[in-house]
């Protein structure tokens, strides 16, 4: 879901053909890593690059049904845990 996210997000704010060149130069590869992403993402947008894990995260939480509240103190890997923390179902106790 997060590369879905991650590619509707893009695409949303960039367009298709950027979202093609990005993809094709495996930025988007290390989504899942909170600081290398980050980092791939500041290497081409520098301050843009917080923008663009904010459209991501809020795509995937609308997908999730997680409430995004943009005055918030942003960081993207505390984002993603909460994304998988709302994705966890517990197992049934016996």
């Amino acid at each position: 879901m997060l590369q879905l996210s991650i590619g509707e997000g893009v695409r949303a704010a960039l367009g298709q053909a950027i979202l093609g060149v990005l993809n094709g130069q495996g930025l988007f590869n290390e989504a899942t890593d909170p600081r290398e992403f980050h980092k791939k993402l500041q290497s081409v947008f520098g301050n843009g690059a917080v923008v663009l894990e904010k459209v991501i995260v809020k795509d995937l939480f609308r997908k999730l049904n997680i409430p995004y509240d943009s005055q918030e103190r942003f960081d993207y890997g505390e984002a993603l845990e909460r994304a998988k923390d709302a994705c966890t179902v517990e197992a049934p106790t016996k």
